[in-house]
């Protein structure tokens, strides 16, 4: 028992090992390196990403960031009091919903493909409930 909780007090104060890399350019050709390797090495992180990859999400963000800057350039011609080739407050709107329904759609799309082209079980049904939950965004936002 005394061995046991001895080794475990060890392996907890002992540090994980973490390799150094260092990136630099090398006539005109990027390298990377164990060792510092010219004046303009600089030392990259290198950590194994933890958790798991979800690429419908990836696009969802990505796609929630591309109407953020939407509405950030409608929000900026409003406030100006701009009229850009006399497009109303409505006309504003429904141009962004009309992205808004481009952008589902392709989600849609994309975990529909995904759905019929993975192999794994439980990547196949979270592509399914993605593509459901596309579906069911596309009927409340863009009828």
């Amino acid at each position: 028992m005394r061995r046991t909780v001895a080794v475990l007090a060890l392996l907890i104060s002992v540090p994980v090992a973490q390799a150094q890399v260092y990136k630099c350019q090398i006539d005109g050709s990027t390298t990377f390196s164990d060792m510092p390797c010219g004046n303009d090495a600089r030392e990259i992180d290198v950590t194994p990403a933890t958790g798991s990859y979800n690429p419908a999400e990836g696009w969802r963000r990505a796609a929630d960031v591309r109407q953020l800057r939407l509405r950030q350039e409608l929000e900026r011609i409003r406030s100006s009091g701009a009229s850009v080739a006399n497009v109303g407050a409505s006309g504003a709107d429904q141009a962004s919903k009309d992205v808004r329904c481009g952008e589902i759609r392709r989600e849609k799309r994309s975990a529909e493909w995904l759905a019929e082209n993975y192999v794994m079980k439980k990547n196949i049904e979270r592509a399914k409930r993605d593509a459901k939950q596309a579906d069911s965004n596309l009927w409340w936002e863009c009828r």
